[in-house]
């Protein structure tokens, strides 16, 4: 059952990410109401615009990734169901995302906060990102800034990392787009541009194909729906002011492919899965006109990876926070920002307990275990580890996990 949720919740962002690369975190609702100050119809006519459709995308990209500070505001919604009768197994799967976030690129500093909702639980977020030298360092707090954690020099740091062009690359493969008249998007008109981004042009986008794991490999790219798309360009300024991606259909044909595959190991027999909802929209505003963002010295201060306990000691509580390897940490990182905890408690008596939770499920295992030489023995069985910089690297299932002391 752990893989079917870890398949599910890996794909839930897989197009939020690759085609609106603009934030992610650690985690519904029926509809996703927009702020009616941001983005509200007009009743004048629809504008002539001076250029193509196309050209215009094309224009208003050029212009807008070249901006030295903006505020993004992005809010995701996904809603999915599924059930395996043959277990007698129904789930439900929604989440909401909303996140604010002040960007300038020269140098890279960023602000975000937001708040994610799933299963029921609401889960704050405040982060600073900077780079220096070309090393990228994330100051995390998901206690409104009471606690940090810090991360630097991971290419794969997910919280607000993107660069402006990067955010906004896959317009650059759109080919399909035209006018469909005018909206008022931050108290200035602009005019609305609808299409669809085809399985072809999506196959072609590089970002896309990096952010799936090695099943797209024997994707029948065909079989994918195109991915429909709204496009606001500002009437005054020239630049893109929202972006709006319908990704349900296409998430769900991908979905579908990865947990057909023979590497998935789920039987298919009377499985059903639907996404009844699921969209991704991004605001940009106050271009060139952010305030100069200041990280806290307390966020700064924040160590990396350090224990409060022996480096070198197993005993303890560790909770997972990563894997090694691309495919495993891609699977581990989605679990985990859907709400999966897994836990190990190893005490000195040898004894210790397992505890996986995710939404209202929650399952504690106690066990025995002695250790010596990397491996952990326990019940007629071991695993692998070792203890590197503060974090236990354990393989479970074949997969390489790492743990932070708790």
């Amino acid at each position: 059952m752990k893989k079917w949720l870890a398949l599910i919740l890996a794909a839930c962002m897989l197009l939020a990410f690759a085609a609106c690369k603009t934030n992610s975190a650690p985690e519904a609702e029926a509809s996703a109401p927009q702020d009616e100050a941001a983005t509200e119809p007009t009743d004048a006519l629809t504008p002539e615009p001076t250029l193509a459709p196309l050209d215009a995308i094309a224009a208003a990209y050029e212009k807008t990734k070249q901006v030295k500070s903006v505020h993004q505001d992005l809010t995701e919604v996904i809603s999915i169901k599924m059930s395996v009768p043959v277990i007698s197994f129904e789930q439900n799967l929604d989440m909401r995302m909303e996140f604010h976030q002040d960007a300038q690129f020269d140098p890279f500093l960023t602000r975000l906060e937001g708040v994610v909702e799933y299963a029921g639980e609401k889960t704050d977020l405040l982060s600073y990102s900077e780079k220096i030298d070309d090393v990228l360092t994330v100051y995390s707090s998901y206690d409104n800034g009471a606690t940090w954690q810090t991360a630097s020099d991971d290419p794969e740091l997910p919280t607000g990392t993107q660069t402006l062009a990067e955010s906004l690359s896959w317009l650059t493969y759109i080919r399909e787009v035209e006018v469909s008249g005018a909206e008022t998007v931050n108290g200035s008109e602009a005019t609305v541009y609808v299409g669809t981004l085809s399985s072809d042009s999506m196959k072609e986008n590089a970002s896309l194909i990096d952010s799936l794991d090695a099943d797209v490999d024997g994707l029948d790219w065909s079989e994918v729906p195109d991915l429909p798309f709204t496009v606001c360009i500002d009437n005054a300024t020239g630049y893109v002011v929202r972006l709006n991606m319908d990704i349900a259909d296409t998430m769900l044909a991908i979905l579908k492919h990865t947990m057909q595959s023979e590497d998935s190991g789920i039987p298919m027999d009377g499985f059903e899965l639907s996404i009844e909802q699921g969209f991704v929209e991004t605001v940009l505003s106050q271009f060139d006109a952010i305030d100069a963002i200041v990280i806290p010295e307390e966020a700064k201060a924040a160590p990396q990876n350090q224990p409060e306990t022996d480096a070198d000691s197993l005993f303890g509580t560790w909770v997972l926070t990563s894997a090694e390897g691309e495919e495993a940490k891609a699977t581990v990182d989605m679990m985990l920002s859907f709400g999966m905890v897994m836990e190990f408690t190893f005490n000195e008596d040898g004894t210790g307990e397992s505890l996986v939770s995710y939404g209202e499920e929650s399952q504690t295992t106690p066990f025995t275990y002695t250790y010596e030489d990397g491996k952990i023995f326990s019940e007629g069985s071991s695993l692998d580890y070792r203890i590197e910089n503060g974090q236990l690297y354990l393989t479970v299932d074949d997969m390489p996990l790492i743990f932070t002391r708790k």
